[in-house]
C-alpha cells in the first residue's frame, strides 16, 4: 500500500479493493503512526467528505462562548430525568460518565466514537443507507493526548480514585464546564452497556473550539492520523459485507438484540 501526505493526515492513494490488503495492512499503519497496533483507533464513515466533527458541533447553533453555558442546561436536566425515571442506572457523581450516557441514547454531544477494532470500523464503514466513499479513519490516542494534554495518558473519565491531574482534566472537559479547553483529548469509556462493549467504543472529546482532529493533527512534528479509502462498488460492498460476517462483524455481532437479528436476516436473505 502506498501513501500520501494530505493536510492533516496520511491517506492511501489507491482505493483498497480487499479486506484481506485492509487487515494486512494495520501493522504498516501503525508504523507510519509510530504505535502499537493493539493501542490504535479506528472509526468507520460511509464518506471520505466527512470530517471528525462531533454532532453537535457541526449545528450552527454551536457557539464558542455560549456553548458551554447552554450544554450545561440541557444534560442537567438529562440527568434530572434519568435518576427520576431509573435511578438504578446513575452514574454517581462523575459528570463525565453522565455525558457519555446522554450520548448512547442520542443526546449530541462533544464526543465522537472510535473503536479499537478495525473490523468493527469497516462494517460502520459500509453497513449504511448512503454509502458513497467507505473510509476508516486511524488515531494514535496517546499521541493526540500528547499533543493536546502534554502526556500519553489515555484513561477512563469514571475511575473511582482520579489522581489530581487526570481529576482537572474530567472537570475541564465535562459538560458545563467553564474552563472547556480548545482541543480534543482521546479518553476510554466509561457508561457501558451491551451495545459499547459490542463496539469496543472509545472516545476522542472536542473543546469548545470546532476543531475537526485534522486540525489538530496538521501541526504535529509526527503524523498521529490516517484515512483509509475502499471501492465503493456495489459488488465490492456486498463482499466485504460477507466476509465481515464471516468473521464475527455481522449485524447480529455489532447491534446486540433482536434489532441485529432483524438486520441479519435482511442481509442473508437478501431483503
Amino acid at each position: 500500500m502506498q501513501f500520501e501526505q494530505r493536510h492533516g493526515y496520511i491517506q492511501n492513494t489507491r482505493p483498497l479493493t480487499s479486506l484481506s490488503d485492509f487487515v494486512e495492512s494495520v501493522a504498516l499503519i501503525a508504523r507510519k503512526l509510530d504505535c502499537d497496533p493493539r493501542a490504535l483507533w479506528f472509526r468507520g464513515v460511509e464518506s471520505s467528505m466527512y470530517r471528525l466533527t462531533p454532532v453537535i458541533m457541526r449545528s450552527t447553533q454551536w457557539r464558542d462562548n455560549i456553548a458551554a453555558d447552554r450544554e450545561g442546561v440541557i444534560f442537567e436536566d438529562f440527568v434530572r430525568r434519568v435518576k427520576h425515571f431509573q435511578p438504578e442506572e446513575a452514574c454517581g457523581n462523575r459528570a463525565f460518565c453522565w455525558y457519555t450516557m446522554a450520548d448512547r441514547f442520542g443526546i449530541p454531544t462533544r464526543l465522537l466514537h472510535w473503536s479499537t477494532s478495525p473490523l468493527i470500523a469497516l462494517y460502520f464503514a459500509i453497513w449504511q443507507l448512503d454509502v458513497t466513499t467507505p473510509t476508516v479513519w486511524v488515531l494514535n490516542p496517546h499521541a493526540l493526548n500528547k499533543v493536546t494534554l502534554g502526556h500519553n495518558d489515555v484513561f477512563k473519565m469514571d475511575g473511582e480514585d482520579l489522581c489530581d491531574s487526570h481529576q482537572q482534566v474530567h472537570d475541564d472537559y465535562a459538560f458545563g464546564s467553564a474552563n472547556l479547553p480548545d482541543f480534543p483529548i482521546a479518553v476510554a469509556n466509561c457508561y457501558t452497556d451491551a451495545t459499547i462493549n459490542a463496539h469496543r467504543t472509545r472516545y476522542t472529546v472536542s473543546g469548545k473550539r470546532k476543531f475537526g482532529l485534522e486540525d489538530v493533527a496538521k501541526d504535529t512534528e509526527k503524523p498521529i492520523l490516517m484515512k483509509i479509502r475502499f471501492g465503493r462498488s456495489e459488488e465490492f460492498i456486498h463482499q466485504l459485507k460477507s466476509q465481515l460476517s464471516q468473521l464475527g462483524a455481522s449485524p447480529q455481532d455489532i447491534t446486540p438484540g433482536i434489532e441485529g437479528i432483524g438486520r441479519a436476516i435482511n442481509f442473508e436473505h437478501g431483503l
